[in-house]
């Protein structure tokens, strides 16, 4: 979810897949926007995988699991 709790468009295993790449490219110096109109995706969203990144590192970046609500009724 980015800063306006919408989700970003993409599975997270393709977004997990585009936040390093974001990330590795503003480093080398291309613009948020820039690089968010590659994919898609907020400029503002490419900030926070930048700064999620510089204080956790790679594993910042990995999609996080959200297994849902627990079902209501019993297999079977």
């Amino acid at each position: 979810r980015n800063l306006f709790g919408v989700r970003s468009k993409g599975s997270a295993a393709d977004l997990e897949a585009r936040r390093p790449l974001a990330v590795q490219r503003v480093s080398e110096g291309w613009k948020r926007k820039d690089v968010a109109a590659v994919p898609g995706i907020h400029p503002e969203t490419v900030g926070e995988w930048v700064r999620a990144h510089a204080a956790g590192g790679d594993a910042a970046l990995a999609a996080k699991p959200h297994p849902g609500r627990k079902p209501f009724l019993t297999p079977g």
